[in-house]
């Protein structure tokens, strides 16, 4: 052990003396530099740090107070790199890149912004940006056996035990003609590889953007090039997952799995069974209509509205037919109560069980 920690120590003076020093008064770019010493933020103090005193890690730029600092920041850069590898902090951890310059310190951690106006929204609330895990609600056992024989109920809805569990992948499509452009046709595509593996690409004409996760690790792609995840946006593209239909009967026998009731609601005067689920750091409320038994709506903290965290509420319709599944192919959604969309998502096609190109996740050896 006391070998690895002074290995570990030589490496760090590396890459200090590599990286630390500079000119004072040097030109700072300020598109990518971190104006504020990052570890003296953890601690609670939000300190100017000096052009001369600086560490790049993960496409920025770092300034220190202190070269005592850059050692600390180099020996665990994880706990003080911007938050979120520098996705947008009011639009998300799975949303594009900010600009150190419009920065704000919550909770000990350097968050970074697309524009001015997404950090003044940031500031007034840091609640409707900042997503975590969830915790897992407490239930009785008298709730968990009801919630569970309702999943189950649901479960025989959309194709019986059997084909749920042996549901080894799941893709849908859809396309839709660009607003902007009705020569433009843009496309949205799901995979899903069970047990813990995602894929979403989306297109807008010869633009394409897509990001996955499978296990622990995760990938965004661009024409840029491809990016590795930090954890944070790996949990939140599980999260994501979580709180599809699909995704959650197929994970009910997960030891992690948690389900209780909640209070009955109702869907156009018909009444339906509310069951409140938990997993993967997600909770999600299902509608489940206790006549037939299927998920009709589904409710979570989601982003809506200005990439805003809110109450997320889909309603599901059009069940067809889908590789021997009764599936929706439509939902609406609505976000604290506001339309999101002036018409219903449609799904193209859903495959089940599709071949799953190695690709897909990066796999390149044959």
């Amino acid at each position: 052990m006391a070998n690895r920690m002074r290995g570990r120590a030589l490496v760090v003076m590396g890459v200090l003396a590599f990286f630390a020093g500079g000119a004072a008064g040097q030109e700072v770019d300020r598109s990518r530099t971190v104006p504020i010493d990052p570890v003296e933020a953890v601690d609670g103090r939000e300190i100017p740090g000096e052009p001369g005193i600086s560490s790049e890690h993960r496409g920025y730029r770092y300034l220190f107070a202190s070269r005592e600092n850059v050692t600390r920041f180099l020996m665990n850069p994880d706990r003080y790199e911007v938050m979120w590898a520098g996705a947008c902090g009011r639009m998300g951890p799975l949303s594009g890149k900010g600009r150190p310059e419009w920065y704000a310190v919550h909770d000990g951690r350097v968050f970074i912004f697309a524009s001015e106006q997404c950090r003044q929204t940031f500031v007034a609330d840091p609640a409707l940006c900042v997503e975590t895990d969830e915790p897992a609600p407490t239930v009785m056992h008298e709730s968990t056996e009801k919630a569970r024989a309702l999943i189950e109920r649901g479960v025989e809805a959309m194709g019986g035990a059997a084909k749920v569990d042996g549901l080894t992948a799941w893709r849908e499509y859809r396309s839709e003609k660009a607003a902007d452009d009705p020569a433009r046709e843009d496309t949205v595509t799901l995979t899903i590889v069970f047990p813990d593996a995602g894929h979403l690409r989306e297109t807008w004409g010869e633009h394409e953007y897509a990001r996955h996760i499978r296990g622990e690790t995760g990938t965004f792609v661009s024409s840029r090039g491809e990016e590795t995840m930090v954890a944070a946006q790996v949990s939140a593209m599980r999260r994501e997952l979580a709180h599809h239909p699909m995704v959650i009967l197929r994970a009910r026998n997960r030891a992690d799995f948690v389900a209780g009731m909640a209070e009955p609601g109702e869907l156009d005067g018909v009444k339906l069974e509310r069951v409140v689920v938990n997993f993967d750091g997600a909770t999600t409320t299902l509608g489940i209509d206790p006549v037939s038994g299927r998920v009709i709506t589904t409710e979570f903290r989601g982003r809506g509205k200005r990439a805003l965290l809110g109450d997320v509420r889909r309603v599901y319709c059009d069940f067809r037919e889908a590789g021997g599944f009764m599936v929706p192919y439509a939902r609406t959604t609505t976000w604290n109560g506001e339309a999101m969309g002036a018409a219903p998502i449609e799904l193209d096609a859903i495959e089940v069980n599709p071949v799953i190109d190695a690709a897909l996740f990066g796999d390149t050896a044959g």
